[in-house]
């Protein structure tokens, strides 16, 4: 083996990607074919260590696959001016989203409080319930709303995250209260407002008194649950689907905007990126979020959407 060629691996490291991302590039065309071994390994060039940088890169700065390929591309005088048009474009898009953000930061607790109002105010009135019951020590307030805050996707942030002892703490008290008779999963507080608007009409008798919890456990039937006292509703009394109780197209995701996972999945499949989180944050912003009479866990949707866009962003890198 030449000196100045290397594996798979070794251009995966001194590039700082995974190899199956490697594979990837290599599957689309993005890379120079690779050579093999008398053992079937293959083997790249020096060359190809810099086009993967650039690639990652380029990724960084929000070009797709297929507008990267093209910058890859070589054709004279005619191909560079499309490569500066295409840089100018990126450019300014770039400008655009740092105003944009910029925007965003100065009216960060405003969006906060747009966002969450509906989640934070659930929570607080679960708080007090417990509280009055004698099963929530109000010390632990904040952390209990942070857990309960359907926004917050990743576990590991917030205030939460550098006192997991006391998160942990809340959480088991949380548990011991408003389970599922069904699946006995915890229930999330919902508004009887949302439990109302989401029921067919016949059953709206049934839900105009008692404090009621959803159950978000995938494969439990049981949708909504009285905290104290027998009623429960399951999937076949409600008039619309829910998304987390369905395995099957349409999933719905966002229900105030119309968006499924069918329509995640089929963007990244065909460009390799989704818009729709932005987009619903973009229409959030605007205040024209209705969650609490749309969604029928009464919650924003956008943490079930960015999940979702994760998931088949993973899967498609993976599949290639």
């Amino acid at each position: 083996m030449d000196l100045t060629e290397f594996r798979i691996g070794e251009v995966a490291a001194r590039a700082g990607v995974s190899i199956d991302a490697v594979r990837y590039y290599e599957r689309l065309k993005l890379l120079p074919r690779a050579g093999r071994t008398a053992g079937g390994f293959r083997l790249f060039g020096p060359e190809s260590v810099e086009r993967v940088q650039f690639i990652k890169q380029a990724q960084e700065l929000g070009l797709t696959l297929d507008e990267i390929k093209g910058l890859l591309a070589t054709g004279g005088a005619e191909e560079c001016r499309r490569v500066r048009d295409l840089l100018s474009k990126k450019i300014g898009e770039l400008d655009g989203k740092m105003t944009a953000m910029k925007v965003f930061a100065a009216r960060s607790d405003g969006i906060s409080r747009l966002v969450s109002v509906n989640s934070k105010r659930m929570a607080t009135l679960h708080v007090v319930r417990s509280w009055r019951a004698g099963r929530v020590n109000l010390n632990n307030w904040w952390s209990i709303i942070q857990i309960m805050n359907c926004c917050v996707t990743d576990e590991s942030c917030g205030p939460t995250a550098s006192k997991p002892d006391e998160a942990n703490c809340v959480a088991d008290e949380l548990h011991e209260t408003d389970r599922c008779s069904s699946c006995n999963g915890q229930g999330r507080p919902v508004s009887r407002k949302t439990v109302l608007l989401m029921l067919k009409p016949e059953l709206l008798e049934r839900a105009m008194h008692g404090n009621y919890s959803f159950c978000s456990a995938r494969d439990c039937s049981i949708v909504y649950f009285e905290d104290k006292g027998g009623h429960q509703f399951t999937v076949d009394d409600l008039r619309g689907r829910v998304g987390l109780k369905v395995n099957d197209d349409p999933i719905p995701l966002c229900y105030c905007f119309g968006f499924d996972e069918s329509h995640i999945r089929d963007e990244i499949s065909a460009t390799g990126k989704t818009t729709i989180p932005e987009r619903i944050s973009s229409l959030i912003r605007q205040g024209l979020c209705a969650c609490e009479s749309r969604n029928p866990a009464g919650v924003c949707c956008l943490g079930e959407v960015n999940k979702t866009a994760n998931r088949f962003r993973t899967t498609s890198i993976h599949d290639g």
